[in-house]
């Protein structure tokens, strides 16, 4: 089952705080941010988990969850360099990596958030940014 959010337009760079409970680690899980177009989507950004280990868009493992217990991490999105970095428990994991399909839909800025899940995970995010 694939959870989508709603639009966060008024927002360029932009910090999102997410918080993950996953129900069977051994399903994994997608997060993505998006760009949207009138007919298609862009992906920015995604992690997603498999067996318990926490993955980045480039493969990289960074961490690890269990069944139901909540882990968090922040996503501090740069509109204006197409770059992204990511913390854990306000440690820096990655910095500046590109993003990966800003400009392909529209103009790069995010538009759509997802959380792909199985059985009762579930998924919190706030946003906080910049409108210009």
């Amino acid at each position: 089952m694939t959870i989508t959010s709603g639009e966060f337009s008024p927002y360029k760079n932009s910090i999102y705080n997410v918080s993950l409970t996953l129900d069977r680690p051994h399903d994994g899980f997608e997060f993505r941010l998006l760009e949207t177009g009138a007919s298609s989507e862009g992906e920015l950004v995604k992690f997603s988990g498999r067996q318990g280990y926490l993955f980045d868009q480039s493969g990289h493992l960074w961490g690890g969850y269990k069944s139901g217990v909540p882990f968090d991490f922040q996503i501090h999105y740069d509109y204006y360099d197409k770059t992204f970095s990511y913390y854990s428990e306000d440690t820096l994991i990655a910095n500046g990596l590109d993003v990966t399909g800003a400009g392909v839909v529209d103009d790069g800025k995010v538009g759509l958030v997802t959380f792909t899940k199985h059985g009762d995970s579930s998924a919190s995010v706030s946003i906080t940014g910049l409108k210009s």
